[in-house]
Order: structure tokens, then sequence, then C-alpha cells
């Protein structure tokens, strides 16, 4: 997955309420960020964000060749430069299939995409594979 063209180590992520970018990640985008209308209080596994108002609005994640928008919430994070969230995952209508390692979601257009994780030789970490559905 590319976010203002450069590639992501992304989760998906049922149980986060909105989607998250780590600090590292959102010294390479071009935007710049804006305050969200009130504080938002994050708690994750590993740790508890006092508080975060700092969001990137409308940054296009591209996933197969489409651009899918999507708002992040900057907070400081391990392993992942993403997190995408409840939010995201409603709007595209997402469906997560853990057995058969796949991702699919419907575009704004109605397009139905698969993304299979994968990890390849050459890699460290898994890589995501995109293809339209049948």
């Amino acid at each position: 997955m590319l976010l203002d063209k450069i590639y992501l180590h992304v989760l998906f992520e049922s149980n986060a309420s909105h989607c998250f970018v780590s600090p590292e990640f959102i010294e390479k985008l071009s935007g710049d960020p804006s305050k969200m209308d009130h504080v938002l209080c994050v708690n994750t596994l590993v740790a508890s964000i006092p508080h975060t108002d700092v969001i990137f609005r409308n940054f296009p994640l591209s996933i197969g060749g489409r651009n899918l928008l999507v708002d992040l919430v900057k907070i400081v994070m391990r392993s992942f430069d993403l997190i995408l969230g409840m939010d995201w995952l409603a709007k595209y209508e997402v469906i997560i299939d853990c057995k058969s390692k796949l991702v699919s979601l419907t575009t704004p257009k109605d397009e139905n995409l698969n993304i299979r994780g994968a990890t390849l030789k050459k890699q460290s970490r898994p890589s995501l594979l995109c293809t339209p559905s049948q």
C-alpha cells in the first residue's frame, strides 16, 4: 500500500475506532496536519497515550491503483506505520478473512478489491498483494 507515494506497513484493526499514523511516518508525508475539534484519548495494548488532537485529513491511500481517502490521527506506535480502524473499514465495506489471509473491500465506484497477505523472500516483513475481485 502507498500513502503519499510511500510504501507502508499497515495493520487492519477492527478494534480501533479511528485510523492512526506513527510520528516517524508523518515526517515523510507532504501534507499539513490540522487540529481535531476535540482531544482523543487513546489506549492500546502496549501503552496509554494521554491525548492527541493532531489529524491528517483526506490522505489518499493507494490500494491496487485506486486512491481511498483516510483521516489519520497521530499516535506513537511500534511495528506499523498505519493502523486502519473501524471508521475506514466500515466506509469501504472491508471484510477480513483470517483463514485465507485475505482482506476484501469495495471502492467508491463499487469495485471489489482483494488484498492478500504474503511474505516475499527478500523482505523482512509481510507485504500485501492486491487484485480486483472476480
